[in-house]
């Protein structure tokens, strides 16, 4: 199918699908077509089965196809899997093609309604031959690669493994060396320059050789022990000592290493000190406190003695002296170690050992009583009186003084007060606004009334500073206000003869000597607008739309109507903006209609955007544009068609049911694969249609029911009670009544994996 109706054409056909109109074989086969006709009744030679030894190729694995040419003697072979299969004996290049030199040739491929993955790549047959010399060795072997691969197109480049962990990318690589005898994977992989990659070919090699042995052993002996070597031969010393058995040939059988060991011990001395209330962490972890010598023995795990450690503790002990002194401020104290100090404090000192340890601690608390000031700035008002703190009233300003003392005789408090008495002025202003505005008091407060206005500054202190007095007078104006209308595009003459046409706020002012205003004419003019409300309407092809006033129309167009105030000015102007959209144009049509051996046909509608079709009850879906219909009998299916604009047109067309030869008819496949790529996957009838009294039972070749349902709508997926069943043959059974009659099948089905 992939090349009918091409002419001139040679076509060599692989078809896996069996078309009856085409006088297909029940198997997967191979034919020589020309100038595009694929009924086989007219191939150039008789067809083949593809495959020598199966009539399905169809199991997702790559096959080599060959055609060869000879245009001497005209000879046309094909070949499958390295298998010939046919020959036709074809003068292409004059009877074909007219001797015209500029001949194209190519792949296709095609499945009609059906769904299939069909690939290729040009042919990639990887293949090598191998030499060594077959003699027993007792060390390597060198090996001879050479490829003998082939590809339809020149090959791009090799890739060898050659099982040692060494790879190659040479078409003939370099003799290899193997380092030792045994058994080694070869793999090589080749690419063609359209840039296909072949398969892998993996191919055993076996280098003879004689094995050798490693025995390595890792002896421990305590100082002073000794050890006898595999040989005989008695050791005392640390080392390694290797000897190598043989085969009767000479070449190494088996090589014996003993690496010995001698543990020896060692002695740690320590002599550590530390200070009285310290406390020293012996190597092993305990913690001790006092003078001594502590000793521990590390082993290793032979019980050979390994560390032998000794600690010998010393604990040096200390003193205390403390003395308390007192001085006055100003004076000085010698400490006992020669140092001069004047303030209070804990001051000590220590003596040490020659470790650093301390021997004598020494502790001087002196007290240095302190002599505090203390200086009152208070402030009075005018007229009143103040206590100092030793109990004297006074009442005028000036500096007091008085001072406390310990019981020492040192000064403790030296107490100064400075008195200020505080006394206050007085100011008088008046003030004159305009009304509106805002007059601000010289204290910072704004005020826009009549009245007297009165304030005090007072000093941090709380007592008057200035008192102060303003007098402000606020002269309004008498306003007079006119509120005219008129129609919009008319004009107006102000009181004070100006002529206007906008509305707005209009004002004239007479004003005081102060320059205040005194009389104020104010019009506000309104002008009457006309409202404007705008419609946009659509509707469809053959209908009417009635205008808000009334009028009848189905034309397209923009309409206008005004409506006026009692005054005549306009007051609502309505524009109407009318679209018709056209109705849709339907096309209705059927791919078949439905007999024995068409058990369903395809709907098709166009025209539209959305689609829905009756009676839905028989078709798989009512609402899409190309439903599938199983009527039980003649059946008129019926349309709507909707527009994306709304618009909707209805049409209908009949599906006849025709009764026919049972027989000819309700086809069964042969074959299914349920490998989950949505092709094929599933065993069914649901290509039958309308069926009723159902029955489809499948069973393996002992007779075991593996699957039943009463439904045309379901199918078997290949599996029993969860587990997917192996490749075979399957026995089905099927019964029920259609419109031609009773059907009943029964056969065999092929579950491909």
């Amino acid at each position: 199918m992939g090349f009918q109706g091409i002419a001139p054409s040679v076509g060599i056909a692989l078809d896996t699908w069996q078309n009856f109109e085409f006088n297909d074989p029940v198997f997967d086969h191979i034919s020589i077509q020309v100038n595009g006709d694929i009924n086989h009744l007219n191939d150039v030679v008789p067809l083949v089965q593809a495959s020598s030894t199966n009539p399905n190729i169809e199991d997702c694995q790559w096959h080599a196809f060959r055609i060869k040419w000879d245009p001497t003697t005209f000879l046309l072979q094909t070949y499958f899997d390295g298998v010939f299969r046919q020959q036709a004996t074809l003068n292409m290049v004059s009877i074909i093609f007219n001797n015209d030199p500029m001949v194209y040739w190519g792949f296709s491929g095609a499945t009609g309604g059906a769904i299939n993955l069909q690939q290729f790549c040009t042919a990639l047959n990887p293949d090598f031959n191998f030499s060594y010399a077959n003699t027993i060795t007792c060390d390597s072997t060198v090996v001879t690669f050479s490829s003998t691969s082939q590809s339809f197109a020149p090959i791009a480049s090799y890739y060898w493994d050659f099982g040692d962990g060494t790879t190659s990318t040479s078409a003939n690589p370099p003799p290899h060396h193997y380092a030792a005898p045994g058994s080694y994977d070869i793999k090589l992989e080749i690419s063609g320059l359209d840039g296909c990659l072949s398969d892998t070919l993996r191919r055993t090699i076996n280098l003879p050789g004689q094995p050798i042995a490693s025995i390595v052993t890792n002896p421990v002996i305590c100082a002073s022990q000794t050890f006898t070597l595999p040989t005989g031969i008695v050791v005392s010393a640390a080392g390694s000592y290797r000897d190598t058995l043989h085969y009767v040939t000479g070449c190494d059988s088996v090589r014996r290493t003993v690496n010995l060991t001698v543990q020896a011990s060692t002695t740690q001395a320590q002599n550590p000190v530390i200070c009285e209330d310290d406390s020293y962490t012996l190597p092993w972890g305990i913690t001790v406190n006092t003078s001594g010598v502590y000793s521990d023995t590390l082993r290793y795990t032979t019980s050979c003695d390994s560390v032998i450690r000794i600690i010998n503790l010393t604990v040096q002990a200390s003193s205390t002296q403390t003395v308390t002194a007192t001085i006055c401020e100003g004076s000085s104290y010698t400490l006992p170690w020669g140092t001069v100090v004047n303030t209070t404090g804990i001051y000590r000192d220590t003596l040490h050992y020659v470790t650093g340890c301390d021997s004598v601690r020494r502790t001087v608390n002196l007290t240095v009583q302190t002599v505090s000031s203390e200086t009152l700035n208070p402030v009075i008002c005018v007229g009143s009186s103040y206590t100092l703190p030793w109990g004297t009233f006074v009442t005028t300003p000036g500096i007091y003084r008085d001072t406390l003392r310990y019981t020492s005789g040192c000064d403790s408090i030296r107490r100064t007060v400075n008195l200020t008495v505080q006394t206050f002025t007085l100011t008088t202003s008046s003030a004159i606004i305009c009304a509106g505005q805002t007059y601000t008091l010289p204290w910072g407060v704004a005020a826009n009334t009549s009245g007297i206005f009165r304030d005090t500054l007072r000093y941090t202190t709380g007592c008057d500073s200035i008192r102060r007095t303003v007098n402000l007078t606020v002269q309004s104006p008498t306003i007079i206000p006119f509120n005219p209308v008129i129609c919009q595009g008319g004009s107006y003459v102000l009181p004070w003869g100006t002529i206007v046409n906008t509305a707005g706020v209009y004002s004239d002012t007479s004003r005081y000597v102060t320059g205040c205003d005194s009389i104020i004419r104010r019009v506000t003019l309104r002008i009457t607008a006309a409202e404007a409300l705008t419609m946009s309407v659509a509707i469809c092809s053959g209908e009417t739309y009635t205008l808000p006033w009334g009028q009848v129309t189905s034309m397209p167009g923009i309409y206008q109507d005004t409506v006026r105030t009692s005054v005549g000015c306009d007051s609502l102007v309505r524009l109407v903006h009318l679209v018709v959209n056209p109705i849709p144009v339907v096309s209705l049509s059927k791919s078949n209609d439905v007999d024995c051996m068409l058990g369903v046909a395809k709907l098709a509608a166009s025209g539209g955007a959305k689609y829905t079709w009756s009676p839905a009850a028989s078709l798989d879906h009512a609402n899409i544009q190309n439903p599938v219909a199983s009527p039980p009998s003649d059946t008129w299916y019926h349309v709507k068609v909707t527009t994306d604009k709304g618009c909707t047109k209805e049409d209908s067309i009949e599906v006849k049911v025709i009764a026919g030869n049972i027989e000819n008819g309700y086809p069964v496949p042969n074959a299914f694969t349920p490998n989950g790529d949505g092709i094929n996957d599933c065993f069914g009838l649901q290509s039958w249609g309308f069926v009723s009294d159902f029955s489809l039972s499948i069973y393996n070749r002992w007779g075991q029911l593996l699957f039943h349902t009463n439904r045309p709508s379901d199918c078997w997926d290949g599996t029993y009670r969860g587990l997917k069943q192996n490749s075979g043959m399957f026995i089905y059974q099927v019964s029920g009544k259609g419109f031609c009659g009773k059907i009943s099948r029964k056969g065999t089905v092929a579950l491909i994996r």
